[in-house]
């Protein structure tokens, strides 16, 4: 892995041929770039395969992200990804469809979700010094926070597949259950998935929230995507 760069690059808009989207050509993206402002859906297309990383890919990615955080540097680049604005889209409402890079996205959801989810657990005193973080992670894949504290309007959709949209918004909100979903290869991946996550996390940083909390906000803030298209 190398250092990506910090800001976008200047927006070049031009019509994909292959999907007729806007096309901006922007590199070193955040997840907060990403997700946070104007975005109100971030879609994977029916085109792309579902869900498919296993424990290899997954431990190859963490393990890439651990070493980048506490060995080489504070910053990680984690590869190229396609994304295309949708013709529909206006200044308050932009959907993102992203045609490369659906393993890497949905793979740091459940990495933030389930340290979201570890922290949210601590005792209340500690949890205190974690509310600014837990609440970035979540404005990241929600659209608003309610005056309860709650949030609603999921951001992460797949395309012309409602089981995967169902688990991915049981993972991001266990309190609100979404359904139970049929199985499928993807549904079957991506549950394997979570629970490998839930491991990796519990082997490196068991009880110590603090450090877990450093690495979540590296992940928020230190790890970009590189555009090319």
């Amino acid at each position: 892995m190398t250092n990506a760069k910090t800001k976008a690059a200047p927006v070049n808009k031009q019509k994909s041929e292959r999907t007729g989207y806007d096309t901006p050509e922007i590199t070193g993206l955040n997840m907060h770039y990403i997700f946070v402002g104007a975005v109100t859906k971030v879609v994977f297309p029916a085109m792309q395969r579902t869900y498919s990383w296993g424990a290899e890919q997954l431990q190859r990615f963490f393990n890439n992200l651990y070493m980048d955080r506490y060995i080489n540097q504070d910053t990680s680049a984690i590869g190229m990804f396609e994304l295309y604005i949708s013709d529909t889209s206006t200044r308050n409402r932009k959907e993102l469809y992203i045609f490369n890079g659906q393993q890497r996205i949905v793979t740091m959801f459940l990495l933030l979700c389930n340290i979201r989810d570890i922290l949210s657990r601590t005792k209340a005193k500690d949890r205190k010094k974690f509310e600014s973080t837990l609440s970035k992670i979540n404005l990241l894949f929600f659209q608003n926070k309610l005056p309860n504290g709650s949030f609603t309007h999921f951001k992460i959709q797949y395309e012309g597949s409602n089981d995967m949209n169902i688990l991915l918004s049981n993972i991001a909100d266990p309190a609100s259950f979404a359904g139970t979903v049929k199985e499928t290869e993807g549904t079957t991946r991506l549950k394997e998935a979570n629970l490998y996550t839930k491991k990796w996390l519990n082997s490196h940083f068991e009880d110590d929230y603090e450090t877990l909390h450093e690495f979540a906000k590296f992940l928020l803030g230190g790890v970009f995507f590189a555009g090319q298209y």
